[in-house]
């Protein structure tokens, strides 16, 4: 009597990418195009504010995040100072971590007074491993 083999399903790679910009120039036009490419690719994650920096922390399927970024720097995302449509120039991946499960349910833009503030947050929220990345 012949064997069969099981064939189980791999589960998909999932990660967590911080990244830091310089600047949004129209922050309702820059969220607008970061909600609807979380959407379309299925990733979840936020914009983390404190005065002055900027963080993208976007976790999901691996494949689905390098398509992410690769749209944050090919496809128009903001406005320039004269107005006009322009890519993401000034973007900074920081650090990639792997990820069992989501700790967002949506892409959402969360505003801290000061960096203690964002650390606390990172720290209730699981992600105390990203607390060296963000000291600059």
């Amino acid at each position: 009597m012949k064997r069969t083999k099981e064939i189980l399903p791999l589960k998909e790679s999932s990660s967590s990418i911080l990244m830091k910009i310089d600047h949004m120039r129209s922050p309702n036009i820059y969220m607008k195009h970061l909600r609807q490419w979380t959407n379309e690719l299925n990733i979840t994650g936020g914009v983390l504010v404190i005065p002055h920096t900027i963080f993208i922390l976007v976790e999901g399927n691996n494949d689905n995040l390098k398509k992410f970024i690769i749209k944050l720097k090919t496809e128009t995302v903001d406005i320039d100072s004269r107005g006009r449509p322009c890519k993401e120039r000034l973007l900074t991946q920081i650090v990639a971590i792997n990820t069992h499960s989501s700790k967002f349910s949506n892409f959402e833009k969360i505003e801290f007074n000061n960096r203690n503030e964002l650390e606390s947050y990172l720290t209730k929220s699981d992600y105390a491993e990203l607390l060296n990345y963000i000291k600059n």
